[in-house]
């Protein structure tokens, strides 16, 4: 068996790509895409597009239109949280997470007795480079402003 003993791995620009403590910990660059939005009114159906950017590294995230364009192609996970608001009515809503304007994954639920529910969603997806992901909820929803606060996001990040 043969041993590789280093601290850092590094480009031959000089980025250190990895770094592995004393403890045997790997962490990665903070040049690894990732962010967190939320949205911060109600807003219609329809794309959604959450404008208060938490985390975003890189600037992949781009809150006028709620999208996120992978840099380079690789496997990506997202997760989003929608609470609707059914505005005193029964009914069905979907969640559903595109892919350069096509559906990938998709939820649906039903709001009873004039109560707002959330729908959620995490994935993996093989993404090119240039590819956009997006929010999409077929009905009214909350932002960050109502009672609810916090409950509507949208965040991924490049897992390699």
């Amino acid at each position: 068996m043969s041993n590789l003993l280093v601290q850092n791995i590094k480009h031959t620009n000089g980025t250190t790509a990895q770094t592995i403590d004393s403890s045997g910990r790997v962490t990665t660059s903070t040049n690894r895409p990732a962010f967190m939005a939320r949205r911060t009114s109600s807003q219609s159906a329809g794309t959604v597009v959450f404008d208060t950017v938490m985390l975003n590294q890189g600037s992949h995230y781009d809150n006028s239109n709620g999208r996120f364009t992978a840099p380079i192609a690789g496997l990506y996970s997202f997760s989003t949280v929608v609470l609707s608001n059914m505005g005193g009515t029964d009914n069905y809503f979907q969640l559903s997470l595109l892919i350069n304007g096509t559906s990938y994954a998709k939820m649906q639920d039903y709001s009873y007795e004039s109560n707002d529910s959330s729908g959620s969603l995490s994935v993996v997806a093989s993404l090119s480079a240039s590819d956009y992901v997006q929010v999409n909820f077929n009905q009214p929803y909350y932002g960050a402003t109502s009672a609810a606060s916090n409950f509507t996001y949208f965040s991924g990040y490049l897992l390699g």
